[in-house]
């Protein structure tokens, strides 16, 4: 939800996939709640050399197809959701697609829940912008980013803080804003309330409600 929240504060958000992979993050998986409690949704990657950078990663399909098997797991999940019915047909399109690489099966992702949310941020990524990508250091890779696009006012998650610079951004034009996010509950299946899910537990329980509920919970 926190994600959401700051794709539609901004007038362009940039899906920073020319950096270096980490193997068994966010950047490929994802929890969803079942009747039998929390679980973790992986996209099996095919082995490449440790230093690759996101937009070159590749699903695996060796073992199994794991899109299939996600969308199978996530019907089962969320079938009696107010509002999965409504919904479901958005994302069984994507889930079906056999993709190459895992950066375009998260763009059409994301892409597609800000249709479902209504947000009309723009959405490039930083591989296809034209500017400076030499490794000089993250906070002088952000700043050149930013000034390639015509950014002076930068919005990052609160984990950001810890290594990009203020002043630094602030002596070449660019205001640095941190996200303040405390994550609102909203109706749930299976028992107790669970943060930190993945979007589609708000959408398939609360349809169109769910931007209203996003932004409430932005603090700053």
């Amino acid at each position: 939800m926190g994600y959401f929240e700051m794709v539609d504060a901004v007038d362009i958000f940039v899906v920073l996939d020319h950096v270096q992979f980490v193997k068994k993050s966010w950047q490929q998986r994802n929890k969803i709640k079942t009747p039998s409690g929390v679980i973790t949704l992986t996209v099996s990657i095919q082995r490449e050399k440790r230093d690759n950078l996101i937009k070159d990663v590749k699903i695996s399909y060796d073992r199994n197809n794991p899109l299939v098997k996600h969308w199978k797991t996530i019907s089962l999940s969320y079938k009696k959701a107010n509002f999965f019915n409504e919904y479901r047909h958005f994302f069984e399109k994507i889930y079906l697609t056999n993709f190459t690489y895992l950066r375009d099966l998260n763009v059409s992702l994301i892409k597609q829940i800000c249709e479902i949310l209504e947000i009309k941020t723009k959405i490039i990524s930083s591989s296809e912008l034209n500017y400076n990508k030499e490794k000089k250091g993250k906070n002088e890779d952000i700043i050149s980013l930013c000034k390639s696009v015509g950014i002076t006012s930068l919005y990052d998650a609160k984990g950001a803080e810890q290594f990009l610079d203020k002043s630094l951004f602030l002596e070449n034009g660019i205001f640095l804003q941190f996200q303040e996010f405390n994550h609102p509950q909203y109706k749930q299946l299976w028992g107790e309330f669970e943060p930190y899910l993945s979007i589609i537990d708000l959408i398939f329980n609360e349809g169109k409600n769910s931007l209203k509920i996003i932004k409430s919970g932005k603090t700053n």
